[in-house]
């Protein structure tokens, strides 16, 4: 990972972790003394979060972390249920044993990773990091590059709208119906039922509006 990316990941895992809240500024000189990195690749870093809409870099003032609007949560995750719901469809069609039983396999993992954490600060970034495997395992068995590129940039959006618009504590008790969803999409799929896996997609990833709703 070259300096940029080590200065993007540094940042993101303050910011989904809720280390750094929205409003506050994210200090560029602790950042340099603590990654042991100039100022450029942690100002290449900070452009890139702008464009994704998590940062706002203010001439004179600094770079902020953006405080969404409810409506804008909630816009967003209507959109992005629709793409998850169709490519899941799509790998419904397409898919092989050993890539579900792969998928399988994480839900598992994971899950027990899940209920062995003793902190919900644990839990959370568990599931935030099982849920990106997951539903990028899933777009990795579509074997489709334009699927990947349409999807993959909005999932950094939407870690950053869990973790601000519902918390990482919140969703906690949550949890188990998350992992269990997962599963059922997942179950939908060996049986090549498009139709519901479709539904069962968009219903999982519109769940997180009944949250901040």
């Amino acid at each position: 990972m070259n300096r940029s990316g080590i200065a993007l990941e540094a940042i993101r895992t303050r910011i989904f972790s809720g280390n750094l809240r929205p409003g506050d500024n994210i200090s560029i000189p602790n950042l340099v003394k603590e990654l042991g990195i100039s100022r450029q690749p942690l100002n290449e870093a900070l452009k890139q979060l702008e464009a994704m809409k998590i940062v706002e870099i203010i001439p004179q003032v600094g770079s902020i972390v953006i405080t969404p609007k409810k409506d804008d949560v909630i816009n967003f995750l209507y959109i992005f249920s629709a793409i998850e719901a169709a490519i899941f469809a799509r790998v419904a069609e397409t898919a092989q044993l050993p890539e579900l039983k792969k998928l399988g396999q994480l839900i598992a993992d994971d899950y027990k990773k899940c209920t062995k954490a003793e902190t919900d600060d644990e839990k959370s970034e568990i599931y935030r990091r099982h849920n990106r495997n997951f539903h990028t395992g899933v777009h990795a068995a579509a074997g489709s590059s334009v699927m990947t590129d349409i999807s993959y940039p909005l999932w950094d959006r939407m870690d950053f709208y869990i973790t601000v618009a519902i918390g990482a504590h919140s969703f906690v008790p949550r949890l188990p119906d998350a992992f269990n969803e997962h599963a059922e999409i997942l179950s939908a799929m060996h049986t090549k039922d498009i139709g519901k896996v479709r539904q069962l997609t968009e219903r999982h990833v519109q769940s997180f509006i009944k949250e901040i709703s």
